[in-house]
């Protein structure tokens, strides 16, 4: 396995770029309660890559990993203020690690569809719903409601 890591961080072409991205979250996701210093060069690695990968790529990697307990707060952050709602939404939805700040965040940076997927979350602060009230259209407002 530490061959293919190896071979795979060497390969800049997307796939290459994917394949070492789920490899090393595969191997992520096993720990049940990763170290601090784990958890960090996870982050670099996933965070880095990201940024590299297509849209529908970030996507299939969100659905993956965006009710992980685990994944570090930065690579959530980094998935939920992505500007493709395909990416964001499903963190922005999902994600146990974001905290209010985070999507008080997202809310007041973001569009209407990234609103959505915040109202959706299973409980919102009254913070993060003045937010969406305040600049929600008639989608997030109802699911607000």
């Amino acid at each position: 396995m530490l061959d293919r890591l190896i071979t795979l961080s060497k390969d800049p072409s997307a796939q290459g770029r994917r394949e070492l991205l789920h490899a090393v979250t595969d191997l992520f996701l096993v720990e049940p309660a990763p170290s601090e210093a784990v958890q960090d060069d996870y982050s670099q690695i996933a965070v880095q890559t990201l940024g590299q990968l297509a849209e529908g790529d970030r996507a299939a990697y969100a659905e993956r990993v965006a009710a992980e307990p685990t994944v570090p707060r930065s690579v959530a952050t980094k998935l939920a203020n992505d500007p493709a709602v395909a990416v964001a939404s499903v963190v922005l939805r999902l994600s146990p690690v974001l905290t209010d700040a985070d999507l008080a965040a997202v809310a007041v940076t973001h569009s209407a569809q990234h609103l959505l997927a915040i109202a959706q979350r299973a409980s919102l602060s009254e913070n993060v719903t003045d937010i969406l009230v305040q600049r929600g259209d008639r989608a997030v407002l109802r699911t607000v409601s």
